[in-house]
Parts: structure tokens; sequence; C-alpha cells
């Protein structure tokens, strides 16, 4: 029998999933134009718009909830406030 392809039950395996597609879209966009990429925060927000709606469709049940952050604060690191640039999850 065929076995159906369907997203992975597994949030880490959606998350892998999510982020290669999105970044495969962020890079096909700005190779063939549609974004003009030249600073740091553009291409951040560009970026996190892409994974937000990517992982919107990932979210199988009516509990599911994905969200992306910019800029989460990561804390002290050698004695220094730290920020990722985007973070993402599933809630529970």
């Amino acid at each position: 029998m065929k076995q159906i392809d369907l997203i992975p039950k597994s949030y880490i395996q959606r998350i892998e999933e999510i982020l290669k597609i999105s970044w495969r879209i962020l890079k096909t966009r700005f190779l063939e134009g549609r974004h003009q990429i030249s600073k740091e925060a553009p291409f951040q927000h560009y970026l996190a718009h892409i994974i937000s709606v990517i992982g919107e469709q990932y979210c199988t049940k009516r509990d599911d909830i994905f969200v992306v952050d910019l800029e989460t604060k990561l804390g002290n690191v050698k004695g220094k406030t730290k920020y990722i640039d985007i973070t993402c999850s599933f809630l529970k």
C-alpha cells in the first residue's frame, strides 16, 4: 500500500521543513530581483515574514500555534546581553 505524504507530526521536523522552504523562497526572490536587500533589517523582516507565512501552513490541529519573533533576548553571554535575530517555534 502506498504511504500518504503528510506533514510530519514532530514539531522539530516541521520547523526544519519550514526553514528549508523559507530560505529557498528568499534566495530565489532575491536572485530573481523581487527583493533588493542591501541592509540587515530588511533581510530579517523579509525572511521572518516568509517563515511566518509558511509556518502557519504547518499548523494542522486547531490548537497548533506557530510564532516568529525578531530580536529575541538570549541573556548573559560572557557578561553581555545577546539577541537572536529571528526565532520561531510551535506553542503548545
